[in-house]
């Protein structure tokens, strides 16, 4: 989605660029944000500042593509860049969402288009085989987020009822139940202690199990913050503790494991960094090691990659060494994520307390929460992947 977000503001940007002494093109094109429901004040924007293309949601942006393309006529314009079917009828309706919710919403029409163009048909069109085909595609991991998947294809046929496109929604009288038939049971959520022993332990860099080892002991913050501001300084070999903090600069101790200061003392003694986990292709021309940033954190990028050499990582290098381990192990990308290796963490301690207990009470779920910094408000959906039947489905043949 970012490389199509940025493919389109080049593409608009060098309208603007070619046209800006155009008094008679500038006034057309403030009449495209108009009628694209932007100001036209944020288009001349555009025109002294390129920056301010970002702080507009895509769909408002690719709709205001496809009709630049069609005033101007610029052969260098894609106006499919995102290969949707029936592009602008799309554009027009995301540009109803707020921005964040245009990028969740465009995922889901990028899976439809598929069934749209062999049926030649735009969704509001189809029939409910062809929806559930769409729905089945998705492959939702979890029955929540099948019931958002369908919700958001609901709100896109009630956006096409108002504007008498269609009569009808066929999804309107459907329930939680019948969108829970899209799961996909196959995936695997959650994994147990040991299978994040044999993730760390195929792991080709300390660098790389200490990120696996302490989300699922509790360190996390948004987006690893937590992990990324570790340093030398906070951590204390004697006592097994680290200091801690978030990206608003909150800190905590937290006390861990053996297996986690073994793997920290070896993050920070790693100087080369193995590419691909150790599994580049044996005829590139590339070399599969790189030598890593030398400062005092934790985790570090590779030289090839860094414009500031003494500070925290991007959230991204972590996200992206989480998928090269999915992806080299044989995992599905979207199920060894940061928030599941977190979650079979939680699951882990809930295991170990009904192992000592023989059940889970309110008060266990907030020590959960107090160990992973959760707000203790948030206890009660806990419960829905922390309980009895999870636990021993995850643990039935192992005590780890």
């Amino acid at each position: 989605m970012r490389k199509y977000r940025k493919d389109i503001e080049e593409n608009i940007i060098s309208i603007l660029r070619k046209i800006k002494n155009n008094d008679q093109m500038i006034n057309k094109v403030k009449q495209l944000a108009i009628d694209n429901g932007m100001l036209s004040g944020e288009v001349i924007r555009l025109f002294v500042n390129h920056e301010k293309i970002r702080d507009i949601g895509i769909g408002s942006l690719y709709l205001f593509m496809i009709q630049l393309f069609k005033v101007s006529q610029d052969k260098t314009i894609n106006p499919n860049i995102l290969d949707l079917y029936n592009p602008e009828t799309k554009a027009r309706f995301l540009t109803k969402l707020g921005n964040k919710s245009q990028d969740i919403y465009l995922r889901i029409f990028e899976v439809s288009s598929e069934v749209e163009y062999k049926r030649k048909k735009d969704l509001y069109e189809l029939n409910l085989d062809d929806i559930e085909i769409i729905l089945y595609t998705l492959r939702p991991l979890t029955n929540d987020i099948s019931h958002v998947n369908g919700r958001i294809v609901t709100s896109y046929l009630n956006w096409c009822i108002e504007k008498e496109l269609i009569s009808t929604n066929l999804l309107t009288e459907k329930n939680v139940d019948w969108f829970s038939q899209f799961v996909d049971k196959d995936i695997q959520l959650y994994y147990s202690e040991s299978e994040i022993r044999k993730i760390e332990d195929n792991c080709a860099n300390y660098q790389d199990n200490v990120i696996v080892r302490l989300l699922f002991e509790g360190v996390q913050g948004s987006a690893m913050s937590e992990i990324r501001n570790v340093q030398r300084k906070d951590v204390n070999h004697d006592t097994n503790e680290i200091k801690v903090r978030n990206e608003r600069g909150d800190e905590r101790i937290v006390n861990v494991s053996d297996r986690a200061m073994n793997m920290i003392q070896n993050a920070f003694a790693q100087i080369v960094y193995i590419k691909k986990n150790g599994h580049m292709l044996p005829d590139t021309h590339m070399s599969d090691k790189t030598n890593l940033v030398e400062n005092d954190y934790l985790i570090r990028s590779s030289l090839t990659k860094t414009i500031s050499f003494n500070k925290e990582v991007d959230k991204i290098v972590l996200y992206r060494r989480i998928q090269t381990i999915a992806e080299t192990l044989g995992y599905e990308k979207s199920s060894l994520t940061a928030k599941n290796i977190v979650r079979s963490g939680m699951i882990y301690e809930g295991k170990k307390i009904l192992d000592e207990k023989g059940s889970l009470e309110r008060e266990d779920y907030l020590n959960i929460c107090a160990k992973y910094n959760m707000n203790p408000n948030n206890w009660y959906p806990l419960k829905r992947f922390i309980n009895e039947k999870v636990i021993g489905k995850l643990y039935k043949n192992n005590s780890r």
